[in-house]
């Protein structure tokens, strides 16, 4: 069985499956952890992916994957709030999901589905 969840992110595409193929489950489910314990030690304030990146030292490819992952198994949510990267871009704010409708009901239908 596949257990890669953000094949429906890259499509499948060849070099993101040999990649996610070179990588056991064991060490993806630890970045995972430690990505989700960053982003619930964040608090309300959240953490977006860059900023994952930076604090954690992960590739982009890494920490945006890992996102991706608990961000399917609605361990954690986009708050709706943007920061800026890097570079200047705005970037979505993900926090703890538990955390998050502790405080606010979901607003988007994305979080509503999530929930429901």
């Amino acid at each position: 069985m596949n257990d890669d969840i953000t094949k429906n992110f890259h499509g499948g595409a060849d070099t993101s499956d040999q990649a996610f193929h070179g990588t056991s489950h064991e060490a993806r489910a630890a970045i995972r952890s430690k990505v989700f314990a960053e982003i619930a030690n964040a608090g309300m304030g959240g953490r977006t992916c860059d900023e994952v990146e930076q604090i954690m030292s992960l590739t982009h490819q890494t920490a945006s994957a890992r996102i991706t992952e608990l961000a399917a198994r609605a361990q954690i949510i986009d708050s709706g709030v943007r920061r800026l990267t890097r570079s200047g871009r705005n970037a979505r704010v993900y926090v703890e999901a538990k955390l998050w409708l502790k405080t606010n009901a979901p607003a988007t239908a994305e979080q509503r589905r999530l929930f429901d």
